[in-house]
């Protein structure tokens, strides 16, 4: 059987080759009080994994995923704006107020 740090190794792989978690870059390993600290403030996507042997050996790993912050970027689209503002402007030629 392999020790845990190896069965680490191999399950940091798997995580690194997994999509990413929707609006959020790819995961990175952290230190636990970072890890702490950015899990109370609920920003980004998280992950511990441990891996222990029934001797003493255990091996941890804290991963989180930075918010992408074009992925929650509001998309503006000039097609519907400029439809309803000839919308407005036709109104308000025939009289119509909104």
């Amino acid at each position: 059987m392999s020790a845990p740090d190896e069965i680490l190794d191999s399950v940091l792989d798997v995580v690194n080759e997994m999509p990413n978690v929707d609006g959020h870059g790819a995961w990175r390993e952290v230190g636990p009080l970072e890890w702490q600290r950015i899990c109370e403030k609920h920003t980004h996507a998280t992950a511990y994994i441990e891996i222990s042997t029934p001797g003493d050996e255990i091996e941890i790993a804290h991963l989180v995923a930075d918010p992408d912050p074009e992925a929650n970027k509001p998309v503006f689209d000039d097609g519907a704006a400029a439809d309803r503002a000839r919308e407005i402007a036709l109104d308000c030629s025939l009289g119509v107020t909104p």
